[in-house]
């Protein structure tokens, strides 16, 4: 077999390992929310008849159960948009990402205003994609930009793009609290944070998303962090589309 020969085959063993997972993700995600939906309702049935005659500390379990129950569902919801990025059958077009970025800031205005952040931008160039999913990970980074910062800072954020010949390079940097070195991959990784569940909420599938979409353009993301002295978060689309209908 000749060198070309096994780059192809391991790439059909790739293209084949991501339609496996995103089979298997989607199966679990489907079939277990069924028992959650179930646990939920008759926990929250008992609650409405029973309350009344059941003791504060029973009231608190059982409202422990919503809650697990609530989070359960929305773990198996990110899972599920997750197995589904590939499968995607939005066609490619050209895409301003100055509007995408414009209109993820009009979402965050309540935001902005009430944490006094200050978000810039170069001029961006048009590219090639899903319009959707590209917004979905313009939104991804802005919304981390913004979240995870030191109590009582004020935001700064500020999205570049270079020309790097065949791709651009976006870039979104913040002046927020950092990510320690180990947690640089992890964050990448679904339902993996790299912060204290308590200090923040949040489930752990925004940037696996936002990855999964990059790569499915044919680009990749990356992170340059440092605690305590913000976050560069990077990632590169191809000038021609790369996107696979299936």
């Amino acid at each position: 077999m000749t060198p070309e020969e096994k780059i192809k085959k391991l790439e059909t063993e790739l293209e084949n390992l991501k339609k496996e997972y995103s089979e298997y993700a989607y199966i679990i995600s489907h079939d277990f929310s069924a028992p959650l939906r179930h646990a939920y309702g008759f926990t929250q049935l008992v609650l409405d008849k029973d309350a009344e005659n059941l003791s504060e500390s029973s009231q608190r379990h059982l409202n422990t159960v919503l809650e697990a129950c609530t989070k359960g569902k929305d773990m198996l919801e990110g899972l599920l948009l997750f197995s589904r990025v590939y499968s995607s059958k939005e066609e490619p077009e050209e895409v301003s990402s100055d509007q995408l970025v414009q209109l993820n800031i009009a979402l965050f205005e309540d935001l902005v205003f009430s944490d006094g952040a200050k978000i810039t931008l170069d001029k961006l160039p048009p590219v090639q994609g899903v319009r959707s999913q590209l917004q979905t990970v313009f939104y991804v980074l802005l919304l981390n930009a913004l979240m995870y910062q030191k109590e009582g800072n004020n935001p700064i954020v500020h999205i570049s793009c270079k020309d790097l010949g065949g791709f651009w390079e976006f870039s979104v940097k913040d002046n927020g609290m950092g990510i320690n070195e180990n947690s640089l991959e992890t964050i990448f990784q679904p339902l993996r944070r790299g912060v204290k569940e308590d200090d923040f909420k949040g489930l752990g599938m925004g940037l696996p998303v936002a990855r999964r979409i990059v790569e499915r353009h044919g680009g990749h993301m990356q992170v340059l962090s440092e605690p305590g002295e913000g976050s560069l978060f990077s990632f590169t689309l191809p000038k021609e589309s790369q996107v696979e209908i299936d």
